[in-house]
């Protein structure tokens, strides 16, 4: 037999003991008295899915709508009067046991005021009437030119020499 073997039947030999009369009726009651714990199982997690999607769904409807901007479409006309200021009116007292949502109310965008002739002429432009700028617009172009640039070409590199290194010879002995 090897040592490992040897090892193996110790250990067998100190093991193979019966228990003490009793023994097994102490440990299951012991059990049966330890309170049992909190397990997951398929009902638990099913009702706190399905509790978080009533909290979820409840959070969306019941937040407050935005209202979306209105589009803007840019329209030329004659003089636009100043559009009139709106002040909100005044919410009547409530008595302090009640609580109600007030909604804000949404203001209204500025308009955006273009000149008559200039909307007009945008329009012509970008519809292709217009061709050509007139002269207060087109800038004289040899005072924005510049002079070119010249490049004078560098000299050729000087030869390179590399003089060969002297090896110091071995010492005879």
């Amino acid at each position: 037999m090897n040592e490992k073997d040897s090892i193996d039947h110790e250990l067998r030999d100190l093991l193979s003991v019966d228990p003490l009369p009793g023994f097994d009726e102490r440990v299951r009651a012991r059990v049966r008295r330890e309170r049992k714990v909190f397990s997951w199982n398929f009902r638990w997690i099913s009702a706190a899915a399905a509790i978080v999607a009533v909290i979820i769904a409840a959070v969306l409807v019941f937040r407050p709508q935005r209202a979306s901007k209105p589009e803007v479409a840019v329209m030329a006309s004659g003089a636009v009067p100043p559009s009139p200021i709106v002040e909100p009116k005044p919410r009547p007292k409530l008595p302090a046991a009640h609580h109600h949502r007030v909604t804000q109310a949404v203001r209204a965008e500025p308009q955006l005021i273009i000149a008559a002739n200039e909307a007009s002429a945008m329009r012509r432009l970008l519809s292709g009437e217009i061709t050509e700028l007139p002269p207060l617009f087109q800038p004289d172009v040899k005072n924005l030119q510049t002079r070119e640039t010249v490049v004078e070409p560098l000299p050729p590199p000087a030869p390179v020499i590399i003089n060969p290194a002297e090896l110091p010879l071995p010492v005879a002995q």
